[in-house]
């Protein structure tokens, strides 16, 4: 799915449905939280791990507002290290909010939404910025991508060492 530079979201994105798998690049009007956002208003209240290499305020911001109305149930988030340095207040807040946050040394960019009735996994050259730049990703509803990519972020952040 191609999203040209004026297309919402919305506009492009089918409902999901089990076993959807896309591949996608964006013009960059949508980010990694607005796609966060479209999925969990799909899939109702849910939990959310994800590893990125940065976040802004406006994204912690409203990921904390999920978190607090409750459609997101539990958040857990993997940060690279130097976040503190290029944003020591919005990592300092979005902390305060997660259930588990960790520092390593990440480059990925992905996160899991689930509950009882959905998997969906987002892996994307996306960081949780507002970012008018062109990303590209997949998104799968998939029981085995929730399950992988949760398993390798949540070991990462219980400091498992899931590469060693």
């Amino acid at each position: 799915m191609l999203s040209k530079r004026k297309q919402t979201l919305q506009e492009v994105m089918p409902c999901l449905k089990p076993g959807y798998v896309t591949l996608y690049a964006s013009g960059g009007l949508w980010s990694m939280h607005d796609l966060l956002f479209w999925i969990l208003d799909q899939t109702g209240p849910a939990r959310v791990v994800s590893a990125t290499w940065s976040i802004t305020e406006e994204p912690a911001t409203q990921i904390a507002r999920r978190l607090h109305e409750g459609l997101i149930t539990e958040l857990h988030f993997l940060f690279d290290v130097r976040v503190r340095i290029r944003g020591e207040k919005v990592y300092s807040f979005i902390r305060h909010q997660a259930a588990t946050c960790r520092l390593s040394a990440c480059h990925a960019k992905a996160f899991v939404v689930e509950n009882d009735a959905w998997s969906v996994a987002v892996v994307s050259s996306a960081n949780f910025t507002n970012n008018p730049r062109i990303e590209s990703g997949v998104l799968l509803v998939s029981q085995e991508a929730a399950e992988f990519t949760r398993n390798w972020i949540m070991a990462e952040i219980a400091k498992g060492h899931p590469f060693d």
